[in-house]
């Protein structure tokens, strides 16, 4: 029988192993989260993009075909991320013989900045971001992001609380998204104000919560008694969530959250924007994050009322 000592050192070697294992995977996952997020050069066809590239902007169109893609993820979906948008980004990219890049921003500030610096030649920000960043910036709205059906604002309960109007709120925890956040945030305060409700002296707790998955599971939890969804996310729930979940109220039509880029898109740039909207159409209306493919080209003039809107308060 071995030795107190040889059962030790052939345990010490298992785990030593098993470490090395742990270590060679966290690698692997390490490169490719920074070959995603790392900004690599951009070629000749889209140096138009800025009258100031980046310096990090190459200016010969050589062999490179990357595409960066600009969005803001919010914390806990980053993995999720990755594995629902990059393969539908690559599959728009390919079939101009490109590669799409994911790129990702602190807030839409930062989205805006990539984009007018020729960082991204594309970005995903608020309806409210845009309205205030367009005077700022030379960005042109390309598309509204705008689903099967018009975008509304979802004021979403519990499927067993007995509320049955805006009214019954009151003393409630309320978690909105984020201020930036049309859907999640100024709609739904319009519709408050509109039904006479004050939220700072209305509710008796509220919240902000970036992540709707989150918000949505600390709904179903008890740590909040009414949420801020898009009636898009909202169809995007796995049944089983929908069951524990009823739509309390629902605003009227508004419009979506807008890929920006800059005025002077070149014509394989172009290319890639009409790819874009024709793949989102092939979309499942109930495909997660199916909604960031979902679009149609924007109106800037239905976004001039959030120009008043706040997008720096926490």
């Amino acid at each position: 029988m071995a030795s107190l000592s040889q059962r030790n050192s052939i345990f010490s070697g298992i785990l030593l192993l098993l470490l090395a294992g742990v270590l060679a995977m966290v690698g692997i996952l390490w490169g490719s989260f920074i070959d995603f997020t790392t900004p690599t050069g951009l070629q000749e066809v889209f140096a138009g993009l800025s009258s100031s590239p980046a310096p990090r902007l190459a200016t010969g169109f050589g062999n490179w075909r990357e595409l960066p893609i600009c969005y803001t993820i919010p914390q806990g979906d980053l993995f999720r991320f990755f594995e629902l948008v990059s393969p539908r980004l690559q599959t728009i990219a390919s079939r101009m013989a490109f590669r799409a890049k994911i790129d990702i921003a602190l807030d839409s500030a930062d989205v805006v900045y990539r984009v007018s610096t020729g960082k991204a030649v594309m970005g995903a920000v608020s309806a409210v971001a845009y309205a205030k960043l367009r005077r700022q910036y030379p960005i042109i709205a390309v598309f509204e992001r705008a689903g099967r059906v018009p975008k509304t604002s979802l004021f979403v309960v519990r499927a067993d609380d007995p509320v049955s109007s805006l009214a019954d709120l009151r003393g409630k925890r309320i978690c909105f998204r984020a201020k930036d956040s049309m859907s999640g945030y100024y709609i739904p305060l319009q519709e408050l104000k509109t039904a006479g409700i004050e939220a700072e002296t209305f509710f008796s707790q509220i919240s902000y919560n970036d992540n709707l998955a989150n918000s949505t599971l600390g709904l179903i939890s008890g740590e909040f008694d009414v949420i801020l969804l898009s009636n898009t996310f909202y169809e995007e729930l796995p049944p089983e969530q929908r069951q524990k979940l009823r739509v309390l109220y629902a605003s009227k039509p508004i419009p979506g959250g807008v890929y920006v880029s800059t005025a002077s898109a070149s014509s394989q740039l172009q290319t890639f924007f009409t790819e874009f909207q024709a793949y989102g159409e092939t979309v499942a209306a109930t495909a997660p994050l199916a909604g960031l493919f979902q679009v149609k080209p924007a109106d800037p003039a239905a976004y001039d009322v959030l120009e008043g809107a706040s997008i720096d308060d926490e």
